[in-house]
Parts: structure tokens; sequence; C-alpha cells
């Protein structure tokens, strides 16, 4: 973007966006964390909407201001490159799940009528969540100790 608008490199709102976008990041990588490893979380976080709406205003900007830049770019290699991202990344998040599915790590249970899949080492733990009430929910759930041994 700073390219797009002219902005020097030591101007300050070069900074100062950086360490705004770095705060707006960092919730919303764990948001999104959370959404994409725990069942029980069905909705994504509000910061990382944010995040996403910041980016496609800067994606907008970019291209609104920056079109005249680039008159005569080859549009048939840029298309072909984000298909080659999206197919990757959908492939990538398949293959992860097919993966989890097939180890020994996952198993299914039963949460508001709904059979689920859910990995033993949840993201709660991983992320440093309060360790009693992970331990109080899979005592719930019917695991004990040895079984994550």
């Amino acid at each position: 973007m700073k390219h797009v608008l002219s902005v020097d490199t030591k101007h300050p709102v070069v900074f100062w966006r950086l360490i705004l976008i770095a705060f707006i990041s960092a919730p919303s990588i764990r948001q999104f964390y959370l959404y994409a490893t725990d069942p029980l979380i069905k909705r994504l976080g509000m910061q990382c909407w944010v995040y996403l709406a910041v980016c496609a205003l800067e994606a907008a900007i970019c291209v609104k201001f920056g079109i005249s830049m680039f008159p005569r770019i080859a549009i048939t290699p840029i298309v072909v490159w984000i298909l080659f991202l999206v197919v990757g990344t959908f492939f990538s998040v398949w293959f992860s799940v097919w993966w989890a599915k097939k180890s020994s790590a996952t198993t299914e249970i039963e949460i508001d009528g709904e059979n689920c899949d859910i990995y033993l080492d949840s993201s709660h733990e991983n992320l440093g969540a309060i360790h009693d009430d992970v331990r109080r929910r899979r005592r719930d759930l019917g695991f004990s100790e040895s079984d994550l041994n």
C-alpha cells in the first residue's frame, strides 16, 4: 500500500500501520485457530472479522489507486496463481482433517445431539487455557487420564 500511495518508508504512518496490524492479527490468529480446531466453537471471533475487513479494505485501496501503475499486466498468470493457492489451501486443510481422523488421537463424541470427531489434545490445552476446566470437561465426557497417555 505504501508503494501505491507513494508514502516514504520512514514516515510514521508506515510504522504505526504495522504496529496496528500486529495488534489486530495476533488475537485474530488465535480466534481462527480455536474456530478451526474446537468443535464447540461455532462462530468466528469478532477480531478475526475485523482483520479480514482491514485486509479487504487495503486490497480495495491498492486496486483502486494502483490500477494505473500496472496498465499492461498479464491477468492470466495472476489468476492461475490465485487458483493454485486456493486449491492448495483447501487440499491442505482437507488433508489435515483426514489425517487427524485417521490418527489415533481423535475420538467421536456426541455434542448437542450431533456426532463430532474431537482431537484429544484440545486447543484449550494447547493455548494454555484453564487446565482444570479441560480436566473437568474430559471427566464429563467420560475420558480418563489413562485414555490420554
